[in-house]
C-alpha cells in the first residue's frame, strides 16, 4: 500500500494494489526467492516481475498455482486481481472526469 493516501468520500481509496504486491509481501515475509517462485509459476523472469508490479494481469492458471503453493486457493488470488482491476478503473475514471488532478497510485 502506498505510504500516502488521502480519504475519498464513500470510503474509497486513492490507490489500486495489484495481486503482485501481496505476492511480493508474502515472498518477503517467508524469505522466498523470486527465481524459485517464477520457476514454480512457469513464468519468464521479466513477466514475473511485471506481475509483481501489476503491469500484466494475473491469469487463472497462475492463481491456481499460487493458491496451491500458499494454501489459499485460487479464489483468493482471483479476487485480488478482480479488485485491482476495479480499483484501477475507478481511479482512471475519476481522473478522466476531472474529479482528481493527482495521479492515482498503482
Amino acid at each position: 500500500m502506498p505510504a500516502q493516501t488521502k480519504p475519498i468520500p464513500g470510503g474509497e481509496t486513492d490507490y489500486a494494489s495489484p495481486p503482485g504486491a501481496t505476492l511480493k509481501e508474502t515472498m518477503e515475509s517467508l524469505s522466498l526467492d523470486s527465481t524459485e517462485i517464477s520457476r514454480f509459476l512457469e513464468l519468464p523472469r521479466e513477466e514475473f516481475f511485471d506481475l509483481l508490479e501489476g503491469k500484466v494481469p494475473l491469469s487463472t492458471e497462475t492463481a491456481e498455482k499460487l493458491g496451491s503453493l500458499f494454501g489459499t486457493g485460487a479464489d483468493f488470488w482471483i479476487a485480488l486481481e478482480r479488485n485491482f482491476v476495479a480499483d484501477k478503473t475507478r481511479l482512471e475514471t475519476r481522473i478522466n472526469k476531472g474529479a482528481d488532478t493527482a495521479e492515482p497510485n498503482f
